[in-house]
């Protein structure tokens, strides 16, 4: 029997970004490693600040050595990582855990996406557990994050394991404690300790004595039902707010499971001794996200944000009606700011720019077109590859460029908030783009959750029809479950039909910096790319490290304040 490791890691204060403080995280990640311990994970470790500011580089040290204990020894067979604190999303669905340190030093927060990547395809550790208490809503703030898993080396070769998710709350929710309890700690802890530690019966289920080490366990997939009904339960019933988490089990039955329940074996650790009452703090997270108060004798009513892949699929409808039957590239804009051209307002007399490639940089101007929308005049229909284009939003005083490419035959569609673009469509012009489909997987891929059945939907459109976007939505989604063939299989039929190949699919498929010439645009149209092409192979660093500190927190690529050499080696593919 190999080791099963875990880090309980608790960041209650994070001076100078103007939060409030958690007092529940701290108790959380020392109840959460008490009851590693009571199920005899070794080694354990237990990082709190409320004794000196938590630091990434002690986290990750550890983190290290225990991948190379697995990919040296093959001793490890299961590593749980805990976090209660602070927490942002980026691009929507990509948590960054905020530790000490993250408002004044680069680098002091953790980036789960790229961990949880580098988890998944080269640590070597058959069972990765990820458990996040924290908030999943987006700031201004430019937070500088960096995995706690070692980067590949040179020759490492990709083999995928088994990684769970275990999250508080949905992309862009917030996640809530009762600081009114003396042993308070998060809403999603609290639910989740008491499936772990034994004490919910609709968690555990019974196990075939020959295989286990216990009579009963609770898996993934129980602990993900139980957690679904518990924690909005609970959050109503202790603070009258709505709180759903967001959990993605790929852990199976035999050998892994999330805790083996037995009174005699594995006893529960007893609860804490009460602490004296903390003054009230609802969540971790920012003042303004406050939650509202619900009347007293009235029903509890979740907040409106209770399904946001609806509202979500509405906007990206709606844009798609703007840019329907258009040539080139079409630009829905939401809000109501002002267009800018080179920093200038926009009016009647003047127009927004696109550069393209075609064959060399060039500049078209952009019209409007009276229908909230801009599109870009004299495309020549032949013209394939990447395009910027100055979008008339910014982000944090800074303006946005949006970095996509044109598919020939397609009216390239996207839709822009404050935060860059979050919705990209191709609209055949002979109409056979499934409008529907692609905004309800967009919706979907920019909140994570993915499910095998939508796998199937993205597949069997895309064998009728060739869809940039479902193309790319389906290869992240296939890589965020570990299936590593199919992404290659995807990468194949493409070729194989004599398709134009997002670059997005060539990357994932070979984790490498694509070369082929059928291969458009020359960089990650998806945010998240940007991620993956910093730990993969054949000069990818170089594109990824000139990028890295201009992306802004979009879905789709997004750029803030691009210099023009930046541009020009986007645009002309020469990093």
């Amino acid at each position: 029997m190999g080791l099963h490791a875990a880090i309980a890691i608790g960041v209650g204060k994070v001076p100078h970004m103007e939060l409030d403080p958690v007092p529940g995280a701290c108790r959380g990640a020392r109840r959460f490693h008490a009851w590693a311990e009571s199920q005899k994970f070794h080694p354990t470790k237990l990082l709190v600040d409320d004794k000196k500011p938590v630091e990434r580089r002690e986290i990750e040290k550890w983190v290290r050595t225990i991948v190379d204990r697995s990919q040296n020894d093959r001793v490890v067979d299961e590593l749980f990582i805990y976090f209660a604190g602070h927490g942002i999303d980026k691009g929507i669905s990509d948590s960054v855990w905020l530790l000490s340190h993250a408002g004044t030093e680069r680098r002091e927060a953790i980036d789960v996406a790229e961990s949880f990547d580098l988890a998944l395809l080269y640590s070597l550790i058959p069972h990765v557990v990820f458990l996040g208490d924290t908030c999943r809503t987006r700031v201004e703030s430019d937070v500088s994050s960096e995995a706690i898993f070692p980067l590949p080396k040179k020759y490492d070769e990709m083999r995928t394991i088994r990684a769970d998710v275990f999250y508080a709350a949905y992309p862009g929710q917030a996640s809530h404690e009762n600081a009114d309890d003396p042993r308070c700690v998060g809403i999603h802890t609290h639910c989740l300790l008491q499936a772990l530690e034994g004490r919910a019966p609709d968690a555990i289920i019974d196990t075939p004595q020959s295989t286990a080490r216990a009579s009963q366990a609770v898996t993934a997939t129980t602990l993900e039902k139980y957690l679904e009904e518990a924690v909005p339960s609970y959050a109503l019933e202790t603070l009258r707010v709505y709180q759903r988490p967001y959990s993605i089990p790929h852990s199976i039955w035999r050998p892994h499971v999330m805790a083996w329940i037995d009174p005699n074996e594995y006893p529960p650790p007893s609860p804490e001794e009460p602490e004296p009452t903390n003054p009230p703090a609802d969540r971790p997270g920012s003042d303004h996200d406050e939650p509202p108060a619900v009347p007293s004798g009235e029903p509890p009513v979740p907040p409106g944000d209770k399904n946001p892949e609806l509202k979500e699929i509405e906007k990206n409808l709606l844009a798609a009606r703007w840019a329907n039957g258009a040539p080139g590239v079409a630009l829905s804009v939401s809000g109501d700011r002002s267009a800018m051209v080179n920093g200038a307002p926009y009016d009647r007399d003047r127009n927004l720019y696109a550069e393209l490639r075609s064959p060399r940089t060039s500049i078209n101007r952009l019209v409007h077109d009276g229908n909230s929308s801009w599109r870009l005049h004299g495309l020549r229909e032949s013209f394939q590859g990447p395009a910027l284009i100055h979008l008339d939003s910014l982000w944090g005083k800074r303006p946005l460029w949006s970095a996509i490419a044109i598919f020939q035959g397609f009216t390239t569609e996207i839709r822009v908030d404050n935060f860059g673009v979050q919705h990209l469509a191709y609209l055949d012009n002979r109409g056979t783009t499934d409008v529907e489909l692609v905004a309800r997987m967009t919706a979907r891929a920019r909140l994570g959750a993915f499910s095998p059945e939508d796998n199937a939907a993205m597949l069997r459109s895309l064998e009728t029809h060739f869809d940039p976007v479902l193309a790319i939505l389906l290869a992240y989604s296939l890589h965020r479950f570990g299936l590593m063939g199919e992404v290659r299989n995807l990468l194949h039929s493409l070729r194989e039909r004599r398709l134009p190949v997002p670059f997005d699919v060539a990357l994932l498929a070979d984790h490498a910096l694509p070369s082929e010439g059928d291969v458009v645009p020359g960089f990650p149209l998806v945010a998240r790319g940007w991620t993956v092409l910093g730990y993969s192979q054949g000069g990818a660093k170089a594109l990824a490290n000139m990028a890295a500190p201009h992306l802004a927190p979009a879905y789709w690529t997004t750029l803030f304040e691009p210099s023009r050499k930046l541009r020009e080696n986007l645009l002309l593919g020469d990093p």
